[in-house]
């Protein structure tokens, strides 16, 4: 099992895929700004029967500068890399995912509707995180 994860200041969006094709969304987790070890204890719970051979974490690639998202990214990156030693844990390009589901949700919802799948939109964006590094690294 491989999952994707979208990380926000307030919100982490978990997509997941068992068999390396079809990626579905899985969970949206609310924490308090910082709390990463709430984050890795959640993950740990939801999976907790599976073997997660990958994580894939959404990075920001279109900057060439720091900032508080990409050290926040960073931070939680070694977190998981020190809690899942056995796992391979990857960062992939995250840039637009939010925009992009946001577009599609404005396309297809009713406006009175949108509200309903504001928590979705994190899950939705972890899953265009792992679906572009699924299509990336299946290729080769």
């Amino acid at each position: 099992m491989i999952i994707g994860l979208d990380l926000g200041k307030k919100t982490l969006g978990i997509a997941v895929s068992y068999d390396y094709k079809l990626v579905l969304p899985s969970k949206t987790v609310f924490y308090q700004e910082g709390d990463f070890l709430l984050l890795v204890k959640k993950i740990k719970e939801i999976f907790f029967q599976e073997k997660i051979e990958t994580i894939v974490l959404g990075l920001s690639f279109r900057t060439d500068k720091i900032t508080e998202t990409t050290k926040m990214i960073y931070y939680f990156y070694f977190l998981l890399k020190n809690h899942f030693q056995a796992t391979k844990i990857v960062l992939e390009n995250e840039n637009y995912t939010t925009k992009e589901i946001k577009s599609l949700y404005r396309h297809f919802f009713p406006k009175k509707y949108l509200k309903k799948f504001r928590a979705a939109k994190d899950s939705s964006s972890a899953v265009l995180i792992l679906e572009n590094y699924l299509a990336k690294n299946l290729k080769k």
